[in-house]
């Protein structure tokens, strides 16, 4: 889900985004001789929200934060990111 600043009364100028992120993924199991172990069942699922900020024409920074909410086997953590985005692709005249 995303959401797009323009739309906020007030701020017609700023081009900025937010997101918030969510995710759940399963994988394999464990065997032995052959043997699945459904006890071995790999699972993980994350949450996390981008924020984008244009500061130039063609120039914006993003910040991207997630969390483990759950795993099964695995550490959990957390993941901070910051970009820098610079485009080369102008708007059309």
């Amino acid at each position: 889900m995303s959401y797009d600043f323009k739309r906020f009364r007030g701020l017609k100028k700023l081009r900025g985004w937010v997101s918030l992120d969510g995710n759940f993924w399963w994988g394999g199991l464990a065997t032995l001789n052959g043997i699945p172990d459904p006890d071995t069942k790999q699972t993980s699922s994350r949450i996390g929200g981008t924020v984008s900020l244009p500061f130039k024409t063609h120039q914006s920074v993003k910040v991207a934060y997630s969390d483990g909410t759950y795993s099964r086997f695995g550490g959990t953590y957390q993941n901070l990111q910051v970009a820098w985005q610079y485009s080369w692709l102008g708007r059309p005249k």
